[in-house]
């Protein structure tokens, strides 16, 4: 007795028929496959899709997967068709919208590829810094700090602590090499500006008042269980307050290519218009 297990599921048995016909390329173009309420799946569209790799089993499957998805895409469209009103199916001219709009944009983004200045000095971010100062107003305290984390029994706290409320650039050098060799974490950058709530996600600092906490820490010593962390502030701004050059800088930078750019597609449509005149291209008609 011939056990289920071991026969084709009777649905397959149409797809192998169809897998079959794939490989003879002297077959009928024109044999339908699937069909879904007017739409018709032929046998040369379905054989495009087929890629040559597949044999056996493997282009079963691929087949009536795809024969699946086609016929799910035209059920869809044909209730679309049926359920949208005129103005609803009216996409073509969406699509032409869409396609010169396209066409425009990728026309103007490699004419300012290929034309965009992308060297900003120094001083034209601190002039255009200088200029809109009130457009550089903090929505967040932010801190230049150092910190270094320790283990508890770790005897290097101690020469680390003093360094820190003590702190000369010079010694820089110092604690970079003290925080490589026996810190848990540590962050030295003492010029780079960060979100005080940034900082907090590495660092434990109880505070229900970060201006208050700012303006009255200088230095501070925060021991759990497990670590003991320094930290040291060496600069504050408090929000609503004017935000530091040095923290605008990658914006400003930004905004002066952008502003760049703009300038570059203007002057690119003004001469692109100027030519069609020159070259009679443009005319209008009562």
């Amino acid at each position: 007795m011939t056990h289920l297990k071991n026969r084709w599921p009777f649905f397959v048995l149409p797809i192998i028929s169809i897998v079959i016909l794939l490989g003879c390329r002297n077959e009928k173009e024109e044999q339908i496959v699937a069909s879904a309420y007017d739409y018709k799946l032929l046998y040369e569209d379905l054989a495009r899709e087929v890629p040559e790799v597949l044999h056996g089993r493997d282009s079963i499957i691929f087949v009536q997967n795809y024969i699946n998805r086609w016929m799910q895409e035209k059920v869809l469209l044909y209730q679309s068709e049926q359920n949208l009103g005129d103005d609803e199916m009216n996409i073509e001219k969406k699509i032409e919208k869409y396609r010169n709009s396209l066409l425009i944009f990728n026309y103007q983004k490699k004419f300012v590829q290929q034309n965009l200045d992308t060297i900003v000095s120094e001083q034209e971010i601190s002039e255009y810094y200088q200029s809109h100062l009130n457009d550089f107003e903090l929505k967040d305290n932010i801190v230049k700090v150092m910190f270094i984390k320790f283990e508890n029994d770790s005897r290097n706290i101690k020469e680390a602590k003093n360094i820190l409320k003590n702190y000369n650039p010079e010694d820089k050098e110092k604690l970079v090499d003290l925080s490589n060799r026996y810190a848990v974490n540590y962050f030295l950058e003492d010029e780079m500006w960060l979100l005080f709530d940034d900082l907090l996600k590495e660092v434990p600092l109880k505070t229900y008042n970060q201006e208050m906490f700012l303006k009255n820490n200088k230095f501070v010593e925060i021991q759990d269980s497990l670590y003991t962390t320094l930290v040291l502030f060496n600069g504050f701004r408090i929000k609503e307050s004017v935000s530091p050059l040095s923290f605008e800088y990658d914006r400003i930078k930004s905004i002066i290519l952008n502003k760049r750019k703009q300038l570059l597609i203007r002057k690119l449509e003004e001469d692109i218009m100027e030519k069609a005149r020159n070259d009679g291209a443009l005319k209008t008609f009562n």
